[in-house]
């Protein structure tokens, strides 16, 4: 019988009724769900101050009003003198840097994230105007004699390069997906639609995509964009670069989507064009449809993603404006001319969505300790 601690910012953002937004909160939530169900695990859950206090399954959620940011001095010590003489066998952080515990790793370090900015000038006034962050993460990341468990490959090279891990302290654990309850038909669109989900940020990659949609334009090949922005109205200057780029027609904004089926059961082919994703499990969620994903090659879920098998890549490397477009274009183009292949991969994206469970990624983790 093994004796976990899971400490998690808040419950509330992992099982409010309003759904969840972030993929930390999601995993959250599955790491609960699945080692409660688990007869060799007894579980102990500590949180930042939510409504939530109690889970089947769950021995004991502890609920405090604890400060997760900044240097967190106060939350550590108050932690520290909770856990004691608690004689659990793993204490695990999910999406907070810790100087102890082991540690599940769902985003990418800030040093990579200005990295790749791919301009010079740009990341080194990030890196200038976030140099206390970036010292704090060095700071919780001193004790490298423990374990951390990354959701890719590419988070895995980014903690080993960027604060020295150990390679062999750092265990790769792709996060899974939960399956529609029941079977959805994709909508046949007449004009081919895309559809991706944007909770803002450079990062996203997302005037890379207006751009190479602005290509696709002038190729004068039809297309539609379903884009999930929340944010939209707050966004005066990507308002501006749509209409510079004439495409306030061929996109509709959506605002946050509660239910996602219609969504994915409407649109053809998800984008996924962020410079830096830890993985984006947005595109597991889209295969679970049957919905295949166009995903940059600087994505964590690439590593599961084989172009033209189960969904279609394309490099960041070089001219990504120009890549993307012609990506778009072929995968446009094959649907159209060669609609038995386009359902094959269809298909092949929903094998690959059974693959990844949520159980085997629960496992993975607990095996590892």
């Amino acid at each position: 019988m093994k004796e976990i601690a899971l400490i998690i910012d808040s419950l509330d953002k992992s099982f409010s009724e309003e759904g969840i937004k972030g993929g930390g909160n999601r995993v959250s939530r599955h790491l609960i769900l699945e080692w409660a169900k688990n007869p060799e695990i007894n579980l102990d859950v500590y949180s930042s101050k939510s409504s939530v206090s109690q889970l089947d399954g769950v021995r004991q959620i502890i609920n405090l009003d604890w400060h997760l940011y900044g240097e967190g001095e106060q939350f550590f010590s108050q932690l520290k003198e909770l856990l004691n003489n608690k004689n659990y066998d793993a204490v695990i952080f999910n999406d907070i840097f810790s100087e102890e515990g082991h540690l599940i790793l769902n985003c990418n370090s800030l040093p990579y994230r200005y990295d790749n900015c791919k301009n010079f000038l740009s990341s080194t006034v990030l890196k200038f105007l976030k140099r206390k962050k970036i010292a704090v993460q060095k700071k919780f990341l001193q004790n490298k004699n423990r374990k951390f468990f990354a959701v890719s490959n590419i988070v895995k090279e980014d903690y080993a390069k960027n604060f020295g891990i150990p390679h062999e302290n750092i265990f790769t654990a792709y996060p899974g997906v939960e399956l529609p309850s029941k079977s959805h038909e994709q909508k046949d669109n007449q004009i081919f639609t895309f559809g991706m989900v944007n909770s803002g940020g450079y990062n996203k990659g997302v005037y890379t995509l207006i751009s190479s949609l602005s290509l696709l334009k002038r190729a004068k090949i039809p297309f539609r964009l379903k884009l999930i922005y929340p944010k939209y109205n707050n966004d005066s200057f990507f308002k501006v670069y749509i209409k510079l780029n004439r495409l306030e027609n061929d996109i509709e904004i959506l605002e946050f989507q509660k239910d996602m089926t219609d969504f994915y059961t409407s649109t053809d082919c998800l984008l996924l064009t962020s410079f830096t994703e830890a993985f984006g499990l947005v595109v597991l969620e889209a295969a679970g449809f049957s919905t295949p994903s166009i995903v940059s090659s600087t994505s964590g879920v690439s590593e599961i993603i084989f172009d033209k098998e189960n969904g279609f890549l394309f490099s960041m490397k070089n001219n990504r404006k120009k890549n993307l477009f012609k990506k778009m274009k072929e995968v446009i183009n094959l649907k159209k001319e060669k609609p038995d292949e386009f359902e094959k991969i269809q298909k092949n994206a929903y094998e690959t969505a059974k693959k990844y469970s949520w159980k085997n990624f629960a496992d993975t983790i607990a095996n590892n300790l």
